[in-house]
């Protein structure tokens, strides 16, 4: 049984929960100034800037739909409200995805605290502050911290049949992202199976009924007034992700789960995860928060196998990486050792997924890695600066497309912006050819290599960055004459 006496008030245990806020605060204050990168750059902060331009809307057709691409418009609109009510500058925008991620801290830390205790609350949090992918997204301008904090709050709310803010939380959670929908479904799927054993009072209960499916009736609301706005229930585009081919979607799953459970030096977390459900089970030791773990057995599947089938992205599994780090934080509860065990045991995890987290870096937007990348597209871009190529043909990677062209990203120095650049695929019509880290396998770049002479290369610890230029180009004016 929870003891409801020791969770009452705050305790001396409870400003823990400032040592996750304190580690984002230090890594991440220095970062807020950093031009956008990525899904930032296109579509999100772009889609924010047009609404907040036409005004905050929750509906449908307030932003273009390649800006907006068929999701869900509260995150939109909480950001373009922020933009309008604060300011639109890069750092202001970042402190408002800090603000979103800090209450994502308080509302895993007390949510714990409510079905557990102050101990375990603090060390499932304090392991949470110091994940990669957390961190990474603590400053950035995309829906996947706001769609988590929602996912979180749905969560606590479910678990202890508290089904009003359940429905609240949970419509704000499939407000933010459609991916959403999946843990509704699972929510409701448990509901049933949670209530069958219980008296036919609740079971018949039209109330709960209707609350618990008021996150699904929420976005089906969203898809009517999609079809209303744009004439069309879904983004083409992105109808085209979905494969059902077995390769692919194995590869996505193990990519995915590699991601969450094993990158990062969460492998620790996964093991235990294991071990203790067996030992649990094996030694017919009472586990507490049952309802909890089972929702979480449930919930992390499905949304890894929805990852699968849909358009995969490495970021879009930090969702899945709080729920793990959850259920560590309640079966770590339930394992019989001492307090001064469990407390020596979450630290060491803590220091090593620090570790990880600190040093182990990529060129994406799953770890710190991507702070050196945008280092980089700084130097190209100022490099294209200095070297006047503001007129000249350029072939650059999707990264630096956007940097060249858009002087409200950060990248430019002046108002002057570079508009005569196009994709990759341009790359034998044009005088310069543009591409780094993030390029990844690419054969034009293969091809450039080869073919074209390098003209400038950048460095920054594992980030890079290349200027090529073509022998053979030719100006319009010069074949004209």
């Amino acid at each position: 049984m929870l003891d409801e006496k020791n969770n009452r008030g705050l305790h001396i245990v409870d400003f823990l929960v400032f040592i996750p806020m304190s580690i984002l605060l230090v890594i991440q204050l220095s970062h807020l100034s950093l031009p956008y990168f990525w899904d930032e750059a296109w579509s999100y902060i772009v889609a924010v800037r047009k609404m907040a331009e036409a005004g905050p809307s929750l509906l449908p057709g307030a932003v273009p739909i390649d800006y907006c691409k068929g999701h869900p418009q509260l995150f939109y609109f909480l950001s373009a409200c922020w933009f309008n009510l604060f300011s639109g500058e890069i750092w202001s925008m970042r402190f408002f995805a800090l603000i979103v991620s800090i209450g994502l801290l308080i509302a895993f830390y007390f949510g714990v605290r409510k079905i557990s205790n102050q101990p375990i609350a603090a060390m499932g949090v304090v392991l949470l502050g110091v994940q990669s992918m957390f961190l990474a997204q603590s400053i950035m301008v995309l829906p996947e911290m706001m769609l988590s904090l929602f996912l979180i709050l749905a969560f606590f709310a479910f678990v202890r049949s508290n089904y009003m803010l359940f429905a609240l939380w949970g419509a704000l959670m499939v407000g933010t992202k459609e991916t959403a929908l999946i843990f509704a479904v699972v929510f409701v799927a448990c509901y049933f199976i949670f209530v069958s054993g219980k008296n036919k009072k609740e079971n018949s209960s039209f109330r709960n009924l209707f609350l618990i499916f008021i996150p699904i009736l929420a976005y089906l609301v969203f898809l009517v007034l999609h079809r209303w706005a744009f004439g069309s229930f879904f983004y083409g585009e992105h109808l085209g992700y979905i494969n059902y081919q077995w390769a692919t979607v194995w590869k996505k799953l193990g990519g995915a789960f590699v991601t969450v459970f094993v990158h990062y030096g969460r492998l620790p977390i996964t093991l235990f995860l294991i071990g203790s459900a067996i030992f649990l089970i094996w030694k017919k030791i009472e586990i507490r928060n049952k309802r909890a773990l089972f929702a979480l057995v449930m919930l992390i599947p499905a949304y890894l196998l929805f990852l699968s089938f849909n358009f995969y992205s490495p970021r879009y599994t930090l969702s899945i990486v709080i729920l793990a780090i959850l259920g560590f934080a309640l079966l770590l509860d339930s394992f019989p050792v001492s307090a001064s065990f469990k407390w020596v045991f979450s630290i060491v995890i803590t220091l090593v997924c620090l570790f990880y987290s600190t040093n182990s870096k990529r060129e994406i937007d799953i770890d710190l890695g991507y702070v050196e990348v945008i280092e980089v597209n700084r130097q190209i871009v100022k490099y294209c600066e200095e070297n006047n190529f503001y007129d000249q043909p350029i072939a650059a990677s999707f990264n630096m497309n956007f940097a060249l062209k858009d002087n409200r990203l950060g990248f430019l120095s002046g108002g002057k912006s570079f508009e005569n650049v196009e994709g990759l695929d341009r790359y034998q019509q044009s005088k310069y050819v543009v591409f780094e880290t993030t390029t990844g396998t690419n054969p034009v770049v293969d091809w450039t290599k080869q073919h074209f002479i390098l003209k400038k290369e950048f460095h920054n610890k594992h980030a890079f960055g290349f200027i090529y230029e073509n022998p053979s180009f030719s100006s319009p004016s010069t074949n004209s004459r």
